[in-house]
């Protein structure tokens, strides 16, 4: 049955066999949600983004010229000790990771650091119970607005255990030439 086929509430499947001989069967269910409507989730990992973004008047802050340096920090509260935590974090459309020195997992929290074309990556071995936070640098480029994906963090061997941040939006804007 198709998608069109399926109505808001209870649906059931049924399978039935005549005759001699046996059955088999398989069944898949897939959905997809739009990203707005998109809840955080916290089955045993809690995960919260925020951007510090450097404003004159705060009130004007949900948009930023083309060029500002914006600080991304992802903090994770887990209640237990966790083995191989894989944190993932979008990089929002229209900006760039800024390379800094925190490329060196010696003085860090994480084992290693990745940063790939959509999305900044951290490997965790150890996660101590509590609070841990990890950020980087983005610069602000293509003026538009973009929905920025939620951050999720789960064990990379049992991803029943994960969580996920809310959806995020950022507008930038073109900046004017000087005269």
């Amino acid at each position: 049955v198709g998608a069109d086929g399926l109505k808001a509430g209870a649906n059931t499947l049924g399978i039935t066999k005549d005759g001699a001989g046996t059955v088999y069967w398989a069944a898949r269910l897939h959905y997809l949600i739009p990203a707005e409507k998109a809840l955080p989730l916290m089955k045993g990992v809690e995960v919260k983004r925020t951007y510090r973004i450097p404003a004159d008047d705060p009130s004007k802050a949900d948009t930023q010229p083309s060029g500002t340096v914006v600080t991304a920090e992802v903090t994770i509260r887990n209640t237990d000790n966790l083995r191989y935590v894989l944190l993932e974090e979008p990089i929002p459309a229209g900006c760039e990771v800024v390379a800094g020195d925190d490329d060196s997992p010696w003085d860090q929290p994480y084992n290693r650091r990745e940063v790939w074309d959509n999305r900044v990556v951290w490997y965790f071995d150890y996660l101590p119970k509590g609070e841990t936070t990890v950020s980087y640098v983005l610069r602000t480029e293509s003026p538009g607005s973009y929905g920025i994906l939620p951050t999720a963090a789960s064990l990379m061997y049992f991803p029943e255990v994960r969580g996920s941040s809310k959806l995020a939006r950022m507008r930038v804007a073109e900046v004017a030439p000087e005269p």
